[in-house]
């Protein structure tokens, strides 16, 4: 393995010394912070939002959202359809109201009234009004729809899915959490390298 970072000029290995990094590696494409909206690519795209609710963290959400177990956290769920078939089913958790605001106060102010107009997932909403600074960690896995999101998303819980989970960070801090199940047969995620 060593011998082909090597080759790939990723690392020099000196006898004696070790091995140095020359550079980092570029971020994966997932990395760079879009809504699943457009990461689906044409065709037209509309998001169903099938509930909303104010919860108390779950082990997913609490841990990355680093929430206090007293903390209230803000979810949407929320299926995304392009040429009117299920593309994307979204958990989406934002971070307790009164952190959102320490970090900017327009974050919060997405959940003050009913959406004008077509719904949106929660990070689409989120970049509407926040700042350029927002970051992402994402990781893949592979799991199946299982019973409730099939049935969301019209497909046989059986159904393989890719799983995307991310994290949104301003700052450091973060402010969502997401799952994202997009189910076998959904349009190809249209993935710009970062440059």
């Amino acid at each position: 393995m060593l011998i082909l970072l090597q080759e790939d000029g990723v690392i020099t290995r000196r006898q004696g010394s070790g091995s140095t990094v020359n550079q980092l590696p570029p971020a994966p494409g997932l990395e760079r912070l879009l809504p699943v909206e457009e990461l689906l690519g044409p065709g037209a795209v509309r998001c169903r939002r099938l509930g909303t609710d104010l919860e108390e963290p779950t082990d997913f959400s609490g841990y990355h959202l680093r929430l206090a177990p007293s903390a209230r956290a803000c979810f949407w769920e929320t299926v995304v359809d392009v040429d009117g078939a299920a593309a994307c089913f979204a958990h989406e958790w934002a971070a307790d109201r009164t952190d959102l605001e320490a970090v900017d106060p327009a974050l919060a102010t997405v959940f003050d009234a009913a959406p004008e107009g077509p719904a949106t997932t929660m990070l689409a909403a989120f970049l509407a009004v926040g700042p350029a600074s927002m970051t992402a960690r994402s990781t893949l896995g592979a799991t199946m729809l299982g019973k409730e999101r099939g049935a969301a998303t019209s497909c046989p819980p059986e159904t393989p899915a890719l799983l995307v989970t991310q994290t949104v960070a301003v700052s450091g801090r973060p402010v969502l959490a997401a799952k994202y199940l997009f189910p076998a047969g959904a349009p190809l995620l249209h993935l710009a390298p970062r440059r």
